[in-house]
């Protein structure tokens, strides 16, 4: 805490909170919201992934829908602006276009259009994303933006936030914003102790389609890109690493691959989303409208659940 955050309150909302979600997904900010309080509204998202709004309206039943950001004119009144903004161009996984004019990544300054346009600002901005977004190619834009928000009234706090440091046993760094309109301050939330490991996340009896036959892992090796999958296989015990939306493709490619008494495995639909800290009944709600690998894909492109709930907790 600096001098100036010791100067300001820290910022509380109170009574019913409204949220709108930026790039929503399948709504994960929602589900931490819920987590901690019953007086709240969810006054809208934003996203154009089809599968993503099939999931987002099975978990969380009729919320209005505003599509593209690119066609919003301003922001809802609303308490908090959530806005997990595509990562694709940060990554790297990617091609690392940056935030371009054009880039998926780029759509960051939608958000800075959406809440110039606002007359009644959200009280709080959220922002989440990959920790290349602080990295030397990209820190000057980032810069440039807090900049921009600050013009327009607001407070920026960053910090780079692990899954593994808020009780989940992922390895997942992002970097998150919390951006407080006026003259309030924001601290981010203490760690809590890790106290879970892989094997609390996998389900008793999984289908024999998730085993690698010896042909299948014979045939992995033969792609010598794919060594480090086979390189890094785990045990019940670790801690899993990152999530990522490339799914369980024919090579496996980024896919999680787990060793247990049976043999060497993919991790399920369900496992993957028990370990970005959803619940089994927001899963099956999902379930019952998209394809496996769209399953996948949705759990790598969330926000870790519980990282979202503490950091809400200190707001509220």
């Amino acid at each position: 805490m600096n001098i100036f955050d010791m100067l300001h309150e820290p910022i509380q909302l109170k009574g019913k909170i409204r949220m709108f979600e930026a790039f929503s997904g399948v709504g994960t900010q929602a589900m931490a919201l819920k987590r901690i309080t019953s007086n709240y509204e969810i006054v809208g998202y934003s996203e154009i992934d089809k599968y993503a709004i099939q999931s987002y309206h099975a978990i969380h039943g009729d919320v209005k829908a505003y599509g593209d950001i690119t066609k919003m004119e301003k922001i809802p009144p609303c308490d908090i602006f959530t806005w997990s903004f595509p990562c694709t161009d940060l990554s790297k996984a990617g091609k690392q276009k940056g935030m371009n004019s054009g880039t998926r990544s780029g759509l960051v300054y939608e958000v800075l259009r959406l809440v110039n346009a606002t007359v009644d600002k959200p009280k709080v901005l959220i922002m989440e994303n990959v920790p290349d977004l602080i990295q030397a190619n990209f820190i000057r834009q980032f810069g440039e933006i807090q900049l921009e928000l600050e013009r327009m009234g607001y407070m920026n706090y960053v910090e780079t936030l692990n899954a593994k440091d808020f009780g989940v046993a992922q390895n997942r760094d992002r970097v998150f914003m919390v951006s407080v309109l006026g003259d309030y301050s924001y601290s981010f939330p203490n760690y809590i102790k890790l106290e879970k490991r892989l094997k609390d996340y996998l389900e008793d009896e999984v289908d024999e389609k998730y085993y690698l036959s010896d042909k299948h892992i014979n045939k992995i090796k033969a792609w010598k890109s794919q060594q480090n999958t086979l390189d890094n296989i785990l045990s019940e015990d670790d801690i899993c690493p990152t999530l990522t939306a490339r799914g369980a493709g024919e090579n496996h490619s980024g896919m999680i691959l787990v060793r247990d008494k049976k043999g060497v495995r993919t991790i399920t639909q369900k496992e993957s989303w028990r370990l970005m800290g959803i619940s089994d009944e927001d899963f099956y709600k999902a379930q019952k409208v998209c394809s496996n690998s769209q399953l996948y894909k949705q759990a790598g492109n969330a926000i870790c659940v519980p990282v979202l709930e503490n950091i809400f907790k200190e707001i509220i």
